[in-house]
């Protein structure tokens, strides 16, 4: 079923199990292979499992994992979540009344303390890397709060309508243990069904039908409050396309290990000799063996592995991981080597600028959704919170050169706002707050003002 048919569906009253039934039972391939995406990241990966048709102890056979899928998630959101988003108030909007923006400003700071927000962003973005979505829950607690919790993507299905690409309704699904009728431990499917402004429980029973176990709730959220935040418009994990390269890569390496291991096992040949127990027990204490025969010969059965050929298909592996998932490799001399200047490595790290680019335009997209959630909840609390005033800025997490961003930033004093020249410098976390902090210290600095003779006088008296 597309979206729109489920739409219509929903809204000429077609029965909510049968649609939970079937919107399940069509997610469930794309859920399954999320859950395994996410099982490699975290490291239960193909290798792992590889068996051979032979006894166990036969031959050596070892299983080594090389972590490129935790590599390249942790290190394209360390890139761009690894310096925590700074959220602010946009304070133009308040002209004159900063009173207002004030009040604005704490109440965002609350908000972004209260529910640990930079580690929310994060964990919402891994998952996104990782399965292709990530996805996240508004709600108000118990104590008439704002909140915000991280929900796995292979329990979330979103109905968007085309024309306005924006959910319409959300499926949030998942499994439940409970005691059945005979005291038998059971798992079911617990789900629950989000619209614009309720929301309703439904399980499922031993027949596999879905029954509304509540009545619709209002969630209190102006909107569908369960949000997607896609990483990229296909919604794939950024490890996905090199899954190939990375198990291809693990075989090579566990192989060639197994086959250095085999080795140390190596068989004894003897070529005309016959050796007994007796003389090989000798051989251990003395190192050695006496062969009266000068034509006897001793020697190992190895076999010889070509190195370059395994080297260089390693090195092809390596490169192609990397290069396919638009992630730098940091330990690679021509990256890191001291000879390599702040310039070159910014090319170097184009094509995984580009793509934290991406990244970065759908989870603004996600968050100015949730804050106009958020900031109509305000509203209607009688906040002093105006439309769209909460403005957020991205920060890439590389080392800074100060010296050559403080030459640009002297090089550009009078000739653009303060504001914008100070936006510029990656070691300003918030401009405004820069400039509030650079004119309270002018104030504290400012010199006495100069007395005349007469007050210098008046001063000079003795007092009684």
């Amino acid at each position: 079923m597309d979206s729109q048919e489920i739409i219509r569906m929903v809204q000429a009253g077609s029965p909510m199990n049968l649609i939970i039934h079937d919107l399940i039972e069509e997610h469930s391939l794309r859920a399954t292979f999320m859950q395994r995406l996410y099982k490699e990241y975290k490291g239960d990966v193909p290798i792992k499992h590889r068996e051979y048709d032979y006894n166990e102890g036969e031959k050596i056979d070892r299983k080594l994992v090389n972590d490129y899928r935790g590599y390249i998630v942790d290190t394209l959101n360390g890139y761009l979540f690894g310096n925590p988003i700074a959220y602010s108030i946009d304070k133009d909007q308040y002209d004159e009344d900063i009173t207002s923006y004030e009040k604005s400003w704490d109440l965002l700071k609350m908000f972004v303390r209260r529910n640990s927000v930079a580690d929310l962003d994060a964990e919402t973005a891994k998952k996104a890397s990782i399965c292709g979505y990530g996805a996240r829950l508004i709600y108000i607690d118990k104590e008439g709060r704002i909140r915000l919790m991280n929900v796995d993507p292979w329990e979330c299905i979103f109905i968007k309508d085309p024309s306005v690409d924006e959910a319409q309704y959300a499926l949030r699904y998942y499994p439940m243990e409970h005691y059945d009728e005979n005291h038998v431990l059971t798992t079911t499917i617990h789900a629950e069904w989000y619209d614009d402004t309720t929301y309703q429980e439904f399980e499922e029973n031993s027949d596999g039908i879905f029954v509304a176990v509540s009545e619709p709730k209002a969630h209190l959220i102006p909107g569908v409050p369960l949000l997607e935040f896609p990483n990229n418009e296909e919604r794939l994990g950024d490890f996905e396309k090199v899954r190939d390269l990375i198990d291809s890569y693990d075989i090579l390496v566990s192989d060639v290990q197994s086959e250095l291991e085999e080795q140390r096992l190596a068989y004894l040949v003897f070529a005309g000799a016959e050796i007994t127990k007796a003389t090989l027990d000798d051989a251990r204490k003395t190192g050695a063996f006496n062969m009266p025969d000068a034509n006897d010969k001793v020697y190992y059965l190895v076999k010889t592995l070509s190195d370059n050929v395994i080297e260089n298909q390693k090195t092809t592996l390596r490169e192609n991981i990397h290069k396919f998932s638009k992630t730098v490799d940091m330990s690679d001399e021509t990256f890191s080597g001291a000879s390599q200047s702040g310039e070159s490595r910014k090319w170097k790290l184009l094509a995984m600028e580009n793509l934290a680019t991406i990244k970065e335009r759908k989870f603004s997209r996600s968050l100015r959704t949730q804050f106009k959630l958020i900031e109509d909840v305000w509203q209607e609390r009688r906040e002093p919170v105006l439309d769209s005033t909460v403005v957020w800025k991205f920060s890439r997490n590389l080392p800074i050169e100060i010296t050559q961003e403080a030459q640009v930033l002297a090089m550009l004093n009078g000739h653009i706002s303060h504001r914008t020249r100070l936006n510029l410098a990656s070691f300003i976390e918030d401009a405004d707050t820069e400039i509030n902090q650079m004119l309270q210290e002018a104030e504290t600095m400012i010199p006495p003002p100069l007395l005349t003779d007469e007050e210098e006088e008046v001063e000079d008296e003795p007092t009684e």
